[in-house]
């Protein structure tokens, strides 16, 4: 399947496309979550897009779960810009280690995945973002934010710290945008 870049801006892609995709992204060994596959097979539509420029990407809103709380307080936006910011100087190992930041509202073991992803970094294997409409609670949450991160918490973490750090230039990334939202 050809990237959504190149000019269009959004295109409509069937569910058997992007089945298809998952299943030769499985082959080349790649992890799939079960719920991306589930959300694919009861969506009603699916459109590749491409963040055209780092600013849509940075406004993509990433998840608020007990495992990263340190990173979205409650009550604080969370798009990625956000997020990046609140990690500071602070790198993916650290956050990994306990004897350096206190596990009291985050499990550092989560992180690990973030540090192997940068350790190794290559655009060339950053793939597809699943994207979702933002509910109204993270809308007004997060009003500077565009869509939902449904699939690619870590690697789309990862990128923002590079691309805030100045480690990464940014080029349009690829996402699938799943209607409806899936439910939880």
């Amino acid at each position: 399947m050809a990237p959504a870049g190149g000019g269009e801006n959004v295109k409509h892609i069937t569910k058997d496309e992007a089945l298809t995709e998952l299943c030769s992204r499985k082959g080349r060994g790649e992890h799939i979550d079960q719920r991306l596959e589930d959300a694919i097979r009861s969506c009603k539509a699916l459109f590749l897009l491409a963040l055209e420029d780092e600013g849509s990407f940075l406004s993509l809103i990433w998840q608020a779960h007990r495992h990263t709380r340190i990173l979205t307080p409650p009550d604080q936006p969370r798009t990625l810009r956000d997020v990046v910011r609140r990690m500071g100087e602070r790198t993916f190992a650290e956050f990994c280690d306990q004897a350096v930041i206190p596990p009291c509202s985050y499990n550092p073991r989560w992180f690990d995945k973030c540090r192997d992803i940068d350790a190794s970094f290559d655009p060339q294997r950053f793939g597809r973002l699943a994207l979702v409409i933002p509910t109204c609670g993270e809308l007004k949450g997060t009003p500077n934010g565009l869509l939902y991160v449904y699939d690619g918490v870590h690697k789309t973490l990862v990128l923002a710290k590079r691309l805030l750090s100045g480690q990464s230039k940014y080029w349009p990334v690829d996402a699938l945008l799943i209607l409806p939202r899936p439910r939880c």
